[in-house]
C-alpha cells in the first residue's frame, strides 16, 4: 500500500482525502490514554451519584461502588499494558530489522562468494 491519498465517500456525497499508511493507520495521533482515563473517571462519578442517591448508609454506598471501580480499573490497566506491550514491540521490531539491513547495495560480491571492499577515497589536491 503506498502513501497516496485515498478518495472515500463523505457524508454528503462529496468526496473525502484521507492519507493511508504502508501499516493500515491513517497516521491519526489521538490522546487515547486520557480518554480512556477520563471515561474510567466519569464512570466511577456516576455510579458514585447514583449509589448515593439510591442507598442511605455508607457500607452500601461503598458495596455498591466497590466493584465498579475494580472492573473500570482492570480495563484501564489492561488497555495501557496492551499499549505498552505493543509499543515496546514494534521498537523491537524496527530495531531488528535495522540491525539485519543487508549491507551497502553498490559494492556487489567478487570472486568465490566474497565482498569486495570499496574504492578508496579520492585524495584531496593540495
Amino acid at each position: 500500500m503506498s502513501a497516496e491519498p485515498q478518495q472515500t465517500s463523505g457524508s454528503i456525497g462529496r468526496p473525502r482525502r484521507r492519507l493511508g499508511r504502508r501499516d493500515g493507520s491513517n497516521g491519526s495521533t489521538r490522546a487515547w490514554g486520557a480518554i480512556v482515563v477520563v471515561i474510567g473517571i466519569v464512570a466511577v462519578v456516576a455510579t458514585f451519584i447514583v449509589a448515593v442517591l439510591h442507598y442511605h448508609t455508607a457500607t452500601d454506598v461503598t458495596t455498591a461502588l466497590s466493584p465498579t471501580v475494580g472492573v473500570i480499573a482492570a480495563l484501564v490497566g489492561a488497555y495501557f499494558g496492551v499499549r505498552g506491550a505493543t509499543l515496546a514491540q514494534g521498537q523491537a521490531i524496527q530495531m531488528m530489522q535495522q540491525q539485519q539491513s543487508p549491507p551497502d547495495q553498490q559494492h556487489g560480491e567478487g570472486e568465490g562468494g566474497q565482498q569486495q571492499q570499496p574504492p578508496p577515497p579520492p585524495i584531496p589536491a593540495v
